[in-house]
């Protein structure tokens, strides 16, 4: 199994595999990407001046 991952078909398609995974990781992370734009969500939602559970710039807490 390990020779058939190392040097056969099945090695060169999870090697194309995680070659595509980790374009759409870095997309994902990029301005605009999803998790970007989750995380902008998330800390837009956490800072709001009325309902900042977190030290921040807007002057909550």
């Amino acid at each position: 199994m390990v020779r058939e991952l190392m040097e056969g078909e099945m090695g060169k398609e999870v090697r194309k595999m995680g070659k595509h995974l980790a374009v759409m990781a870095k997309k994902a992370v990029e301005d605009g990407g999803s998790s970007r734009r989750t995380m902008d969500l998330l800390i837009d939602v956490t800072c709001r001046k009325e309902t900042c559970l977190v030290p921040c710039a807007s002057g909550g807490l």
